[in-house]
């Protein structure tokens, strides 16, 4: 079960992916890419970028590795959506043979669908590749700088998800205990009102 690329919280053995063309013009050249391929095929694209909610494209890719076999992955592509134009998210999952394939394969993979689409891998190193224009280079550390609020947004929520969960788990604890101090006294009442009737009685 690897993820090659993606953002916190999971190792990361290639970063996202960062490209230059218009967000809808990069997912339509992948789906063409994708439906040309007579190793891959699509399983599902869904979502737009009117809503805020990105594109998802899941797509299935046959391998044949050098050692022999076959290696069917599951391909994840993830357009972000907001103010990350131009940043897409790929993660890699042997599904079937997976013990043929590595890695460095599956990292190699990912690099062979970034090279055909003209995307490059959003690292330190980006910015310093030859030949870029000032426009790519413009695109690249903007989209470094979204990437890191973003991870550092999620963290702050993902933390602030815990504090709620533990106060909520603390507050229901209190309610229990809350509970069996009011039944501990309705029976001592009860109690005290049975005496009292048996005395009069």
């Amino acid at each position: 079960n690897k993820c090659l690329s993606g953002t916190r919280g999971e190792r990361k053995f290639t970063p996202p992916f960062v490209f230059f063309d218009q967000k809808g013009d990069a997912v339509g050249n992948l789906l063409e890419l994708l439906y040309s391929a007579e190793d891959a095929e699509v399983l599902l694209a869904k979502g737009n970028f009117f809503n805020g909610a990105g594109v998802y494209v899941l797509a299935e890719i046959f391998d044949r590795p050098p050692s022999g076999g076959t290696v069917v992955h599951d391909l994840e592509f993830q357009f972000l959506p907001g103010v990350l134009e131009n940043i897409v998210e790929c993660r890699i999952l042997a599904r079937e043979g997976g013990e043929l394939t590595s890695e460095a394969r599956e990292k190699e993979l990912l690099g062979v669908f970034g090279k055909a689409l003209g995307w490059l891998p959003l690292d330190s190193r980006t910015a310093t590749i030859p030949g870029l224009t000032n426009e790519e280079k413009g695109i690249i550390e903007t989209s470094a700088v979204e990437l890191k609020y973003r991870e550092q947004f999620e963290g702050e929520m993902e933390k602030a998800d815990k504090e709620i969960r533990k106060q909520m788990q603390q507050d229901r604890q209190k309610i229990e205990e809350l509970k069996k101090t009011i039944n501990q006294l309705l029976d001592s009442i009860s109690l005290q009102e049975d005496r009292r009737y048996d005395e009069f009685r």
